[in-house]
């Protein structure tokens, strides 16, 4: 039994390194072919569903979230020094936005932070930011490197 599970760990172990290196060589040939990765063309596969969909999507499981985040009393309030600080930072990056997404200068971008260890910070389609305060207690990153 247990050199049967050995035999089957280690062919899941050559599959994922094939899996894996297969993905890198890609990448690489990707890179290559275009010279480096860059934001100017858009993907063929960017209008298989609407931007108005993912958009509604994004902000439906924002809504969801935060309705969660809410029962559990773990959403910052405006006078917070944390949530303060990320409306500053977020409110120097979102002029540029528009530079990566026509769409975003229409956007209704809203800003929560969360009181969690967690260290992440995310953001949904149609401009809907959730910044956790692990990201500030834990790391101690300054304004720039935030």
């Amino acid at each position: 039994m247990i050199v049967s599970e050995g035999i089957k760990f280690c062919r899941l172990r050559r599959y994922l390194f094939i899996l894996t290196f297969g993905m890198g060589v890609l990448c690489a040939s990707v890179i290559r072919a275009n010279e480096g990765v860059g934001l100017d063309a858009p993907l063929k596969l960017r209008n298989l569903v609407s931007a108005e969909d993912i958009e509604s999507q994004g902000d439906a499981q924002y809504q969801e979230y935060l309705s969660e985040i809410l029962k559990k009393n773990r959403l910052l309030r405006a006078d917070d020094a944390h949530f303060k600080r990320v409306v500053r930072i977020t409110g120097g990056l979102l002029p540029f936005a528009q530079r990566f997404n026509d769409r975003a200068g229409k956007w209704a971008w809203e800003v929560n932070v969360v009181k969690s260890n967690v260290i992440n910070a995310f953001c949904l389609p149609g401009g809907k930011i959730i910044v956790f305060t692990g990201i500030f207690d834990a790391l101690k990153l300054t304004d720039d490197e935030t």
